[in-house]
């Protein structure tokens, strides 16, 4: 019998069931019935397969039959996990009570299905510490790579769900890891063919996939980058390496002797130097730095890694390349902060509540465009190489800057038309969230309740303090799920004060898009910050000719240099141009004007 598998051993069902309720057991027998089930009711389909699922764990076969039976349902489990997400993902951040059960049958019978692959598993390993054979090494290097990559989806789900780890799952990683690397089968090649990516994979790497996804600094991701990181670590995880700890030169270290995540070096603490282990991803930071340089260039997007946006890549190089340090220490606060959600919202408050479209045919203006004191208007210097549309190649620099514009308004126009339609009271609400704690970068604060859907990472907000008149700009940098009670968030401050405005891009054949919300985010000189403008996500980019609109009057901008995005918005440098004459404005004015649980209550519902 192997050593260290203890942890594993301790929490397997007894072997006590001679046969299956719902089918034969014969592996035959299985496919027929796996091939019969009805998918297109998930909910009838879901309720069969848990229970066989349950008591497949429990059935007593040997393993290299459990394994076949494993092998056949497994598709079937994925598949239906699938579909179960619609109903758990891109809603709030708090889930409702069926949600969180539809969930949770998710993740119960993704963990059944790891339970039966660690019980092959450690009969494998069993038999191969007594004999080392062909079949032997087959049977426990396959079900130790499909026990490290359930448990691995169990991961990512509570990660997109913003929920703390499993308990025990980090340990069970490492021990299967462990027991891999005593038998030497970390480096064995198995076939995996519900890979997107990379169909052979190895232990090892399955167990490095689950690595990357701790270390992505995932509660500051949207629950699709998650999906995307998760997908894509199958073709990374080659490119990382595991070494035993030598004090030196580690960015990320994990104990293998402990429930735990790796975590920065500087902040784990004392282990037995043997259970240490550190990770060092320089290849992997070298080939996402390459796509980091192609995603800015504007190289055509396409499937996998290509189809990586440019923040994405940037987070995921900063993460896996250095450790944030904070720039401010924290004070604990007892106090409320409003804020409003998303960039409409946040554009209105700031307006001092006018409407926007009152806003760009001009209120009484206080501020002077060409004052040279106002802090909203002091981009860098035109001149500079970074400041130019990229014409290294002899491209014409329009057409790199306005290829696609088109496709981008439709998203606008769309979204323009959709803002216009939304009446009521409700349209721009504001919500009161406890201060946790409190730095001149920003806050901890905790939404109590119902949480709503636009609550996540990356999302743009307006944010006032009691007593406090004015309005401020954060964002939501991390979100963690307090399940029952509501969420706790990372807001980041953009600016103390920002400066409602709105832009159009100018098309390469003169003309000029609607009119969308834009924020001026004033020069901050202690941080040698120029001006710079909050975006909507889409529709603008580096190298952009805009008009920007300030209570009525018009001036016209070159995007310069995008220093930070998010699926909500963009933020860009820019440099002002020359106004625009009586004749362009009215071209302009006129062309806008054409513009393991009771699952029994929700079987029925899926």
């Amino acid at each position: 019998m192997v050593s260290n598998a203890e942890p594993l051993r301790q929490r397997l069902p007894a072997q006590d069931l001679s046969r299956l309720s719902l089918v034969n057991h014969q592996p035959k027998k299985l496919k027929e019935w796996v091939d019969a089930l009805p998918m297109m009711n998930v909910g009838e389909t879901s309720r069969q397969v848990f229970q066989t699922l349950q008591e497949l764990t429990r059935l007593q076969v040997d393993a290299a039959e459990r394994l076949d039976l494993l092998e056949i349902l497994r598709p079937t489990v994925h598949a239906l996990c699938n579909s179960l997400s619609k109903h758990y993902l891109n809603q709030s951040v708090m889930l409702p009570e069926r949600a969180t059960k539809v969930a949770t049958l998710a993740q119960a019978m993704q963990s059944h299905l790891a339970t039966g692959y660690k019980l092959v598993a450690l009969a494998g390993l069993d038999k191969l510490a007594r004999k080392r054979e062909p079949e032997s090494i087959r049977l426990a290097s396959v079900a130790t790579q499909r026990a490290i990559s359930e448990l691995t989806g169990n991961l990512l789900r509570s990660t997109q769900l913003y929920l703390n780890t499993p308990p025990n799952l980090w340990l069970e990683l490492h021990t299967l890891y462990l027991l891999g690397a005593e038998q030497q089968l970390l480096l064995v090649p198995v076939s995996d063919m519900l890979h997107r990516h990379a169909e052979k994979t190895t232990l090892e790497e399955a167990y490095i996939q689950a690595l990357l996804l701790a270390t992505c600094k995932p509660n500051k991701l949207r629950q699709s980058e998650i999906a995307q990181i998760g997908q894509l670590s199958e073709i990374w995880a080659p490119l990382v390496r595991l070494r035993e700890f030598s004090g030196s030169g580690e960015l990320f270290v994990f104990d293998l002797a402990k429930d735990a995540p790796p975590t920065y070096r500087s902040q784990a603490q004392a282990g037995a130097a043997d259970h240490v282990r550190a990770i060092v991803p320089t290849a992997l930071v070298e080939r996402l730095t390459e796509l980091l340089k192609l995603a800015q260039q504007g190289s055509p997007k396409s499937s996998g890694e290509a189809a990586l946006n440019s923040a994405l890549l940037q987070h995921l190089v900063q993460a896996w390349s250095e450790l944030s340090e904070r720039s401010f220490s924290r004070v604990m606060h007892d106090g409320m902060l409003e804020i409003s959600l998303g960039l409409t919202a946040s554009h209105y408050f700031l307006a001092g509540k006018h409407d926007f479209d009152t806003m760009m045919q001009g209120i009484q203006s206080r501020f002077m465009i060409a004052d040279e004191d106002n802090p909203f208007l002091k981009p860098k210097p035109l001149g500079g190489a970074s400041h130019r549309p990229d014409d290294r190649n002899g491209k014409d620099v329009w057409a790199m800057a306005f290829g696609n514009v088109e496709s981008n308004e439709q998203h606008e126009y769309k979204l323009a038309f959709q803002e216009k339609a939304q009446t009521g009271p409700d349209r721009y609400d504001t919500h009161q969230c406890q201060i946790v704690n409190i730095s001149p970068g920003g806050y901890c604060i905790e939404w109590i309740g119902d949480v709503p859907a636009s609550v996540k990472a990356g999302e743009i907000l307006g944010l006032r303090e009691d007593g406090h008149n004015g309005w401020s700009v954060g964002v939501i940098r991390w979100v963690k799920q307090l399940p029952g009670h509501g969420a706790q968030l990372g807001v980041e401050v953009l600016a103390p004060k920002a400066k409602p405005c709105g832009a159009r891009v100018i098309k390469k054949t003169g003309e000029a898009s609607e009119y969308m919300r834009t924020l001026l985010l004033p020069e901050m000189k202690a941080i040698s910050r120029p001006a710079t403008l909050i975006t909507p996500a889409l529709t603008f980019r580096t190298g952009y000719k805009l008009v920007l609109n300030l209570d009525g009057e018009e001036v016209k901008a070159q995007l310069t240099q995008q220093v930070s995005a998010t699926q909500s918005f963009s933020q860009f440098e820019f440099t002002l141009m020359r106004r625009p004459t009586e004749g362009e404005a009215a071209a302009t004015r006129t062309n806008s004007a054409h513009d393991d649980e009771d699952f029994d209550s929700i079987w029925a519902s899926l």
